[in-house]
């Protein structure tokens, strides 16, 4: 895999089937140690993928130096790529932790907009 990419996949409407479409497309790009971060309202399918976790969720007023401890931790971890499932912050916080850990992101977003 390239970084950075952006993949896009259709999941289902339903949370299990979405659970188990982003499963397989972790397995399909061979992601085997990923690094989650998740907001509340993505916290249930984030429970669903097998991974190391960031130590808890963003706060409400986010800042450089919380993006590079997430990527810090997904570094130190040994993450191949970095879940971000959630809202616009979370995401972001998942596309800033990526790139300061040198690894590819996977945003999930959970709401519309």
């Amino acid at each position: 895999m390239e970084f950075p990419e952006v993949i896009s996949f259709d999941a289902s409407d339903d949370e299990a089937d979405a659970a188990h479409d982003l499963i397989r497309l972790l397995a399909d790009l061979a992601i085997r140690e990923p690094f989650v971060v998740s907001s509340v309202h993505g916290e249930r399918l984030a429970r669903a993928i097998d991974g190391r976790r960031a130590s808890g969720t963003p706060p409400d007023v986010l800042d450089q130096a919380w993006a590079s401890e997430v990527g810090s931790q997904a570094h130190q971890a040994g993450a191949d790529a970095v879940v971000a499932i959630g809202g616009g912050r979370v995401l972001d916080i998942g596309k800033l932790a990526a790139a300061r850990a040198g690894i590819p992101v996977i945003v999930v977003p959970t709401q519309l907009s």
